[in-house]
């Protein structure tokens, strides 16, 4: 996964802006491949706001309508939703059941772990064809 540094931290002061709630979005891009080997490009972040009607701060959820606008508007610039990224504020940055489920094949899957309105870590995740979840490597674009 390629993202710029500048995004990386919109994504952090999210992550710590709602916090003890967990925070979600979008992640407006592209993709490459070499090899066989896909990368998600992160060119946009788009933040959402954590719909969940329940305990946000074990789970989120972008509303459709707020996905469906946010897709079209990628659209018109020629890109797509590559990805999502939200927080853990109870646990690590490491996908939960539900995290997996969620996340489409081939989509990033970016998770901020906060403590105590701290950010501990970030990591990010990858579902392919075949419904495995492997760690992605972090690197900028400059």
């Amino acid at each position: 996964m390629l993202i710029s540094l500048s995004n990386l931290n919109r994504i952090k002061a999210h992550a710590k802006a709602t916090f003890p709630e967990e925070c979600c979005g979008l992640l407006i891009g592209n993709f490459e491949e070499e090899n066989a080997i896909r990368r998600n490009i992160v060119r946009y972040v788009a933040p959402c706001v954590n719909r969940l009607r329940g305990d946000r701060t074990q789970g989120f959820e972008i509303a459709a309508d707020q996905r469906y606008d946010i897709e079209m508007a990628a659209k018109e610039y020629g890109m797509s939703i590559v990805g999502t990224y939200h927080s853990h504020t109870l646990f690590g940055a490491f996908p939960s059941a539900s995290d997996c489920d969620a996340t489409p094949s081939l989509q990033t899957m970016l998770i901020v772990a906060v403590n105590m309105g701290v950010i501990e870590e970030v990591r990010a995740f990858c579902k392919n064809i075949d419904r495995d979840i492997s760690e992605e490597q972090i690197q900028f674009l400059f």
